[in-house]
């Protein structure tokens, strides 16, 4: 009880004080509940860190530049908290002018990994920043979109949300395209009235 752990916190004959309070009740609590505790701190730590470095014009680009780092692995940030299922981080990367579509080492982008495992806000929260979701990994057998991940991984709705994303796009980007096409007087009917004529 707390009585206890106001002993153990006043003795500290182990010498982990509040620390070893905190992480004796951490042993008993969720993993779920041990995931929403860490993505509040790195949510809370990033914050900081893009309050101290971010500006204008150069210092904004910098920024940007340093969270779109790869680490030893071959992963960059926007894909480890990705993987975690953290949206609220994957936000605030987004609004700090991080790469979305940033590829890891083996050409998988953060939309692949939070497909693999199944974090449909996270899914969510990169296509909101606009992540591409039909671009397809290099090394993967055949190479494969995050909607394929989802799919082998047993996610067949969050497969189903980026396949529609994936189609939403490039009809998008078709109707850009006819639309820049029709703005330059080359529209389909006045094509043919002029090859007819």
């Amino acid at each position: 009880g707390s009585r206890g752990d106001r002993r153990r916190l006043s003795s500290d004959k182990d010498g982990l004080g509040l620390r070893g309070v905190v992480f004796g009740r951490l042993q008993h609590a969720s993993s779920e509940v041990i995931q929403r505790i860490f993505a509040t701190l790195v949510e809370k730590a990033l914050k900081e860190y893009i309050g101290k470095h971010a500006g204008e014009g150069q210092g904004q680009l910098r920024l940007a530049a340093s969270l779109d780092t790869l680490n030893s692995s071959g992963l960059g940030l926007i894909h480890l908290v990705s993987a975690q299922g953290m949206a609220g981080v994957v936000t605030l990367l987004s609004q700090a002018g991080a790469n979305m579509d940033l590829r890891d080492r083996q050409g998988g982008t953060a939309l692949h990994w939070a497909a693999r495992y199944g974090h449909e806000e996270a899914v969510a929260a990169l296509l909101n920043a606009g992540a591409a979701p039909q671009l397809a990994n290099a090394i993967e057998a055949g190479s494969s979109t995050p909607a394929d991940l989802a799919v082998a991984s047993g996610n067949a709705g969050i497969a189903a949300y980026l396949a529609e994303a994936a189609l939403v796009q490039s009809l998008s980007a078709l109707r850009l395209r006819d639309d820049k096409h029709d703005m330059e007087g080359g529209g389909a009917c006045k094509g043919a009235e002029v090859r007819g004529g």
